[in-house]
């Protein structure tokens, strides 16, 4: 066996194995005598099917297997040759024509473990801010308790506009060059006025029109826009306004406090409620701002190349994170015109950055032995409902996903730990 080595970068390498003509003969002889024992062919006994026979049935099915264990057999020993870890299993390609007479080769494409020392990881400096809630703040929560249990109310005045805080149902399709845009058109659709959660500009023009007037609002996307029905485009939206609705808020009373929760007996009741809340959601925010500065104090501390096929797998579940969360509002990414290509290289930065922390911490954690317990995954199933799944899918979720997961937390848990934590105001 004859194994090339060429570095196409640190953590990338593309290996060329050639196998000699004896090797090939030797294996393909294997597998017809493998296939003689199995099959029956007129005329002969099993195991006795002369080898011209087999070739005129079986020579297809012999070349697919011959190829296969070729590739199986020799590729582990070549890689030993390169001297390196892998980080995923090789990705084989250029696979030559099969010849039974001649020397077999193909190349496989190796991603690496990258190489870097880490930085200095314990005492780590991080800032804990204080946690304190202002009235102001128990008072914001108040007036979005108010609008979530507020009524809708519809306008009846015909004359009556829209007015920033409205909430409008409207009929739309947007047009290019007079043409209508695939997935760009809906009935029906709300849109609280002044939000932005639809558009900006769209929400902007709506402001002074009436119930039943028709309007048309321009719209310029950018180039990069990740809707490629819209990118580069200056869509027309043909606006109908079919309903004009505001928000009927409760009075803030006793109550009202009630009608929140019957727990809450005054409006005093419901505020000293909210402020505990606050602190708890504020205390669970400056947990996560230290962990946040802590990954990026590590990431800063220590530079490498990152292996790219972790990056598209990284980029791969962002986007099935998107499309899932997508489906559950009943949009399709592909019909909505959404492009893969452009929403990968928009988080493309963020992939790397969630990849290089991952493979710090597998680091430190095989630095400092840290270990998943058995007990602990034990526990994690337990609590989970996996009545009727399959075992195998299973058992593969819990080895690529849970136990890297819980062995990266126990690793930042180690961290913090061990941070030199200052309280600022």
């Amino acid at each position: 066996m004859k194994v090339q080595i060429e570095e196409i970068n640190p953590v990338k390498k593309r290996i060329t194995v050639e196998l000699p003509p004896e090797t090939v003969k030797k294996t393909l002889d294997k597998i017809y005598a493998d296939i003689n024992k199995e099959v029956k062919i007129s005329g002969f006994r099993k195991g006795k099917a002369p080898r011209h026979l087999l070739e005129r049935h079986y020579s297809a099915e012999a070349q697919n297997d011959a190829i296969r264990n070729l590739i199986k057999d020799s590729l582990n020993e070549a890689v030993k040759e390169v001297g390196s870890t892998l980080i995923l299993d090789p990705s084989v390609e250029d696979i030559s024509p099969f010849k039974a007479d001649e020397s077999f080769s193909y190349k496989a494409i190796l991603e690496l473990w990258p190489q870097f020392e880490l930085p200095e990881y314990k005492g780590i400096e991080l800032q804990k801010p204080a946690v304190s809630v202002t009235e102001e703040e128990i008072d914001e929560q108040l007036e979005a308790l108010r609008k979530h249990w507020g009524a809708m109310e519809i306008i009846e005045d015909d004359d009556r506009t829209v007015t920033e805080g409205d909430i409008v149902t409207v009929d739309y399709t947007a047009y290019h060059n007079d043409e209508p845009i695939e997935g760009a058109a809906d009935k029906d659709y709300f849109i609280e006025v002044g939000k932005g959660y639809f558009h900006e500009e769209i929400e902007r023009q709506l402001i002074g029109m009436k119930k039943g007037e028709t309007k048309d609002i321009e719209v310029s996307y950018p180039e990069d826009a990740v809707n490629d029905h819209l990118a580069g485009k200056t869509v027309r939206y043909n606006t109908t306004i079919k309903t004009i609705q505001r928000r009927v808020l409760p009075e803030l009373n006793d109550e009202f406090a009630q009608k929140v929760n019957q727990a809450y007996k005054t409006l005093e009741d419901l505020r000293n409620r909210l402020r505990t809340q606050l602190e708890i959601d504020k205390r669970n925010a400056v947990e996560r701002s230290m962990r946040e500065q802590l990954m990026s104090s590590l990431v800063s501390k220590v530079d490498f190349p990152v292996p790219e096929g972790l990056v598209e797998r990284k980029l791969e579940s962002m986007l099935n994170n998107i499309a899932s969360h997508l489906s559950e509002r009943g949009v399709d990414m592909q019909k909505a015109g959404l492009s893969e290509e452009k929403l990968k290289a928009k988080m493309r930065d963020d992939a790397i950055a969630q990849v290089k922390t991952e493979l710090i911490l597998e680091k430190i954690a095989t630095q400092e032995n840290i270990e998943v317990e058995e007990s602990e995954i034990r526990n994690y199933v337990n609590s989970m409902n996996t009545r009727g799944m399959d075992q195998h899918t299973l058992y593969n979720a819990i080895l690529q996903h849970v136990i890297p997961s819980m062995k990266a937390q126990k690793t930042v848990d180690f961290l913090m730990k061990n941070a030199n934590i200052q309280e600022v105001a």
